[in-house]
């Protein structure tokens, strides 16, 4: 009523069908470099993701995943990486 976009202009739907192209039982580990390529690409060309969702939420939910995928230095170094000064 009130929204008179299109149902294929929905970011959402653009990313569907996408995944669904490449195939929803397929896991990260099983596409080709083609097909990771692809969907970082279309990904990246997607536009109106701000207009579903928030910015904050957005910002948050990026901070959040790019948290989770650096790994932490480790505190303490294995006795043998540590060099000996004689």
């Amino acid at each position: 009523m009130g929204d008179t976009r299109n149902e294929s202009d929905n970011p959402l739907r653009k990313m569907a069908l996408l995944f669904e192209t490449v195939g929803w039982n397929k896991r990260l580990i099983d596409l080709t470099e083609e097909e990771v390529v692809g969907l970082i690409l279309i990904a990246q060309k997607t536009e109106g993701l701000e207009d579903v969702y928030t910015e904050p939420y957005l910002t948050e939910l990026f901070d959040r995943l790019v948290q989770n995928t650096q790994k932490p230095e480790p505190l303490l170094r294995k006795l043998s990486d540590i060099p000996i000064p004689f």
